[in-house]
């Protein structure tokens, strides 16, 4: 699927479009009925996709499935920060935005936590709380321990991977909301 574009619909299935623009994949069920909200490309032309249904998914360069889904939403990290512990599935800790760095994926989410899945063990921990509205762009560093966040809040956050602590001077207000 080199040269191709990838996205997921509200529906839950992900589509890849050829160079051209022409559908090249009608649909892989990736996290059906829920959405596919985020995609994020890992080394070897693999994969990960992060929904609606709170889950993980991470897919081979052909799109096969590899190993079980990843629980996000009703993991320990995110489930000992809700209300008496209660599984909020599909409503805390959805994957909203996505970025690889070192092994592991950091995954943003609505309610403006940060999450590192390392890969290896599919462990899931809590890094950084740090919006104040609604996260919706995550992306990491191409060879340094940090990425960057922005929201509805109007701000761009650095975050230290290794902290879990925002980069003193390294926030910046906009005029506009962020988006990826």
């Amino acid at each position: 699927y080199e040269g191709c574009t990838v996205c997921g619909g509200d529906n839950g299935l992900v589509y890849i479009f050829d160079s051209q623009g022409d559908l090249k994949h009608r649909g892989i069920s990736a996290h059906a009925p829920g959405a596919v909200n985020a995609i994020c490309s890992l080394p070897e032309g693999r994969f990960a996709t992060g929904g609606g249904d709170g889950m993980v998914q991470i897919w081979s360069s052909d799109w096969n499935q590899e190993g079980e889904p990843i629980e996000v939403s009703s993991s320990e990290a995110v489930t000992s920060s809700t209300a008496m512990g209660e599984d909020l599935k599909a409503n805390r800790g959805c994957p909203k935005a996505m970025s690889f760095h070192a092994g592991k994926l950091v995954v943003g989410t609505p309610e403006n936590e940060i999450y590192e899945i390392d890969l290896a063990s599919q462990g899931v921990r809590k890094l950084a709380a740090g919006h104040h509205e609604e996260l919706w762009g995550l992306a990491t560093h191409p060879t340094e321990a940090v990425f960057a966040t922005g929201g509805d809040d109007k701000l761009l956050q650095c975050w230290s991977m290794d902290t879990h602590e925002p980069i003193e001077g390294k926030s910046m207000g906009l005029p506009y909301t962020v988006r990826t």
